[in-house]
């Protein structure tokens, strides 16, 4: 038994362009009950001037192209297929034709709106370049006010100690340098008890004393390190110095009063005593 033969015919232009589909048994086809339909077809085609493309076993084609172009002088394009089927494609070459021969966009303005496009993205990047070049340079200034001014502080902290090492070398006293920080518990533990007044006396009696502010560790560690204390262990560091000689009086109990929330005023005081 031969297989079922579908004849299809499909008449495309555009979008609107409505379908077509005839299907034709093998058996009508080779009995030519099917003439008349694709003898139509031809004739349809040659009238509107459209392109069929017919696809079908290649031994069919003579017989199928007979049988349109009975109809009429279509244009015929006939394709080998695999299976005992026809398909028969109507294309509709007017519109094709128009729609090929469609303008295509403006490709100036196009090139316009991408150039536009590229510029605005230029501008942008330069603008966040410039944005990110001031954010530098409002940095690198501020780093660099930070640097001059903790150079300022330095300085004045050396000066310092050394006027007032120099005011103990005239006045016969020794300098007594206490290296601390406003945070720390124990520094002000000991500038409250040399505040007292029998400390005090004693203090000013024997001592030229030089507050030296070295912050959580990170300021004025050039003052110690002039006495070649290049690390301070804790605070308060108490220095105490031989102005005449610029020796470093108690090099290996600099930060004996480093707990001085544990010891009595009295024990301080003695602390202080023991180097006049």
């Amino acid at each position: 038994m031969l297989k079922k033969l579908a004849l299809a015919a499909a008449l495309v232009a555009t979008s609107a362009v409505a379908q077509e589909n005839t299907d034709i048994s093998g058996a009508n086809f080779q009995s030519g009950k099917a003439d008349a339909a694709l003898a139509t077809l031809g004739r349809k085609a040659a009238a509107s001037g459209s392109r069929l493309v017919i696809t079908a076993p290649k031994e069919w084609h003579a017989k199928i192209a007979a049988k349109v172009r009975a109809g009429g002088k279509a244009d015929l394009v006939l394709r080998d297929g695999f299976y005992e089927t026809v398909l028969v494609r109507v294309e509709d070459k007017s519109a094709v034709k128009e729609t090929a021969a469609a303008p295509e966009p403006d490709r100036a303005r196009v090139e316009a709106q991408r150039s536009r496009a590229e510029v605005e993205k230029a501008k942008a990047e330069t603008e966040a370049a410039r944005a990110e070049a001031e954010t530098a340079k409002a940095e690198a200034e501020k780093a660099k006010a930070e640097a001059e001014a903790a150079k300022a502080a330095a300085e004045k902290a050396s000066a310092e100690a050394a006027a007032a090492k120099a005011r103990a070398k005239a006045r016969h006293k020794l300098l007594l340098v206490d290296l601390g920080g406003n945070w720390c518990p124990d520094c002000r533990v000991l500038a409250g008890v040399m505040a007292l007044p029998e400390v005090r006396a004693f203090v000013a009696a024997h001592y030229e004393v030089v507050m030296v502010d070295v912050g959580k560790f990170d300021r004025n560690g050039q003052v110690a390190a002039h006495w070649g204390v290049m690390q301070l262990k804790g605070v308060p560091a108490v220095l105490v110095v031989d102005p005449k000689t610029d020796r470093l009086v108690n090099r290996d109990r600099l930060f004996a009063l480093a707990d001085a929330r544990t010891m009595t005023p009295q024990a301080l005081a003695d602390w202080l005593a023991q180097w006049v």
